[in-house]
């Protein structure tokens, strides 16, 4: 018997849940969910919900509620990390949850099935799952600010075979939950804290240079950083002495 511990969603009726889990999900997406991202108490927007998926690198459903009482859903097998493209694989499928649990799997026409991208100039921001780089052509999109979106209705030309999922096709974000759906293998939470680790010496780096050109100057321990790593970001190189 399948069970997953309390309740992960407060848009998903557990009915779905488990439907979800039994028939259209790997086993070990089966058992412990996370919600990892709820607009409701983290804010809703972009940069709020790629803080809390930028942590949960593996596969989530990602569920939004629109003003219209329409609930649907994305479910990616990549998690959400921003990218200049289409990602993801696996067994990628949008669905709507209203008035009963309707899955829509890709046509195996394209793999456009997840794109997220953020601070472009010469492509378009947001996210979407299928359709074509054209945003015209998304079938699930969300704008940057996160507050409003359209769906368009596809195709067996388009990735996903599904009709519009929203209340209207120009829709109004009310809520979004996103949903881990398996635990960080010890490999992954490795990756995890190497990438985030990569990331915060760049910031200081970045930050350093900015203040020594207001010439203000930090302690190494302050800026998490050691004697060589801030003398690589001044462009210096930090001789050892032999004593």
């Amino acid at each position: 018997e399948m069970c997953i511990r309390d309740r992960p969603s407060s848009l998903l009726p557990p009915e779905a849940i488990q439907l979800l889990a039994k028939k259209y999900l790997i086993r070990t997406e089966m058992k412990q969910w996370r919600l990892v991202y709820d607009s409701d108490r983290h804010g809703l927007s972009l940069h709020g919900f790629s803080l809390k998926a930028e942590q949960c690198p593996v596969p989530t459903l990602m569920l939004i509620q629109d003003t219209g009482g329409a609930v649907f859903g994305i479910y990616g097998s990549a998690g959400w990390s921003a990218s200049n493209r289409f990602f993801g694989g696996g067994n990628p499928f949008l669905l709507r949850c209203h008035p009963n649990l309707q899955v829509y799997r890709q046509t195996g026409h394209n793999a456009n099935f997840q794109y997220f991208v953020t601070g472009a100039t010469m492509l378009t921001n947001g996210l979407a799952a299928g359709g074509d780089l054209d945003p015209e052509w998304f079938q699930v999109y969300l704008d940057p600010s996160f507050r409003t979106g359209k769906c368009m209705q596809g195709s067996p030309r388009n990735t996903f075979e599904a009709p519009v999922l929203s209340s209207e096709p120009q829709f109004t974000v009310q809520r979004i939950e996103l949903i881990q759906l398996r635990p960080l293998t010890e490999l992954e939470v490795e990756r995890l804290g190497e990438r985030d680790s990569r990331s915060i010496l760049a910031k200081n780096k970045e930050a350093l240079a900015f203040q020594e050109m207001a010439g203000k100057t930090f302690h190494t321990k302050e800026m998490g950083m050691d004697e060589n790593e801030i003398a690589g970001a001044r462009g210096e190189e930090l001789s050892l002495i032999h004593i």
